[in-house]
């Protein structure tokens, strides 16, 4: 039996009549093509299990197995197997019943020698092509596995650049934050210096006044001391300065940290989180950004925890909220509505910007799609958050008319753990 390869195609010829096979056999290796033969169908699987054959010249008519059963076991366990019948029927219908039923070709008997050797090269030469048809496929699906790879690798890449683009707009902002807390805790702190050494002078008098003599007369003095010093207004005033410090110092922590989350690399382990919490310590961290131009409206309502990574969570938040700060021009508002709907929560953000025009609205989720192209918008911020939103399971929707602003909408499932 010889084995079949691109460069020596082998043919089995099934056929139960030994003379038949004899004279195909002859046919065939005289034009120098490997051949052997069977002289049933189930000896033709057989032979197919254990060897590869690009083509089976098969008897419609055989005892036992006919030739039409044999080709519909060949093309369900070796399609890659071609077929051509062979009969001494020479009528139209069963030569269409045989070509549709998958026969690559239908040689008459008595066999004219040019007939078999155009209908078996042929078909060797379709064998071949689809041979290299499927090492042509397999190279491309390799091809398109490697640049899939590539292309996931430069699209986290892409988010990566997305996030520090907006770490980098906000950088100014954070900055302003921090030091606006600072500058006033050092005033209240110089207050504090100043008021110190007061109290100071007039402690140190009073113990002189009082060592020296206890008489009315010296009462009257220190009174008339504590009022020209206003020490009673700055005792009042001490507990209110040191409070003021004490907030500073506070939203200093919540900014930096907020800062450090949100900047934290890519590894996050996924944990129960606490939206409004959460879009508290977002709205702490792009402040600067909104304040100027906007007035926040908090719609809180008490909810459930979600299940998720709050970093990119947080990214969510900062884009929807810098987008929507941008699209106001001058005044406006943005307000921001939690709530549970059955086993799910709502996060809508609204604003009163500009709104999005109907043509901008069905695509604003495409990747690289941007409105942005004087601002040099890479058109991947949109596009991500919908990434982000579905890796936890939720929806992302937005309504918006030109003019009357935009709300965008989000829905994830609540922890259940």
């Amino acid at each position: 039996m010889v084995k079949c390869n691109p460069q020596t195609p082998a043919v089995l010829v099934v056929d139960d009549e030994v003379l038949v096979c004899q004279l195909l056999q002859r046919i065939l290796q005289g034009e120098g093509i490997p051949c052997t033969s069977v002289n049933s169908g189930e000896k033709a699987l057989e032979y197919l299990k254990k060897n590869t054959c690009h083509l089976m010249l098969v008897d419609i008519r055989m005892d036992g197995m006919s030739g039409f059963d044999l080709l519909q076991k060949t093309q369900e366990q070796w399609p890659d197997t071609q077929v051509v019948m062979c009969s001494g029927v020479d009528q139209r219908d069963v030569i269409l019943t045989a070509l549709e039923a998958g026969a690559i070709g239908y040689v008459v008997k008595p066999f004219q020698p040019i007939d078999v050797l155009i209908s078996v090269k042929n078909a060797l030469r379709i064998a071949r092509l689809e041979q290299e048809n499927r090492a042509q496929r397999r190279q491309l699906e390799q091809d398109l596995s490697q640049c899939s790879l590539e292309l996931h690798e430069s699209y986290r890449r892409m988010v990566q650049q997305e996030r520090l683009a907006s770490l980098g707009q906000l950088a100014a902002g954070v900055a302003h934050e921090v030091n606006n807390p600072t500058g006033y805790i050092a005033s209240n702190l110089g207050s504090l210096s100043k008021y110190l050494k007061r109290i100071i002078a007039f402690h140190e008098t009073a113990a002189s006044a009082i060592d020296a003599s206890s008489d009315n007369q010296l009462r009257s003095e220190l009174r008339t001391l504590r009022a020209r010093l206003k020490i009673d207004q700055i005792m009042a005033d001490l507990d209110e300065l040191i409070k003021d410090s004490i907030e500073g110092t506070e939203r200093i922590r919540r900014i930096v940290m907020g800062l450090k989350k949100f900047s934290r690399k890519e590894a996050e382990e996924p944990q129960a989180i606490d939206v409004n919490k959460l879009l508290e310590e977002t709205l702490n961290l792009c402040w600067n950004e909104l304040k100027y131009k906007t007035e926040v409206v908090r719609r809180f309502s008490a909810l459930p925890q979600v299940w998720g990574m709050p970093q990119k969570l947080s990214q969510v938040f900062l884009n929807l909220l810098v987008n929507a700060a941008q699209s106001i021009e001058k005044q406006g508002t943005i307000t921001i509505t939690t709530q549970q709907r059955g086993d799910h929560i709502q996060i809508a953000i609204a604003d009163t910007g500009c709104g999005i025009a109907q043509e901008h609205l069905d695509k604003i989720f495409e990747p690289f799609y941007t409105t942005k192209l004087e601002t040099g918008g890479t058109g991947l911020g949109l596009s991500i958050l919908q990434e982000i939103i579905g890796q936890h399971q939720g929806q992302i929707q937005v309504q918006s008319k030109p003019g009357s602003g935009s709300t965008f909408t989000l829905t994830l499932p609540v922890f259940s753990g």
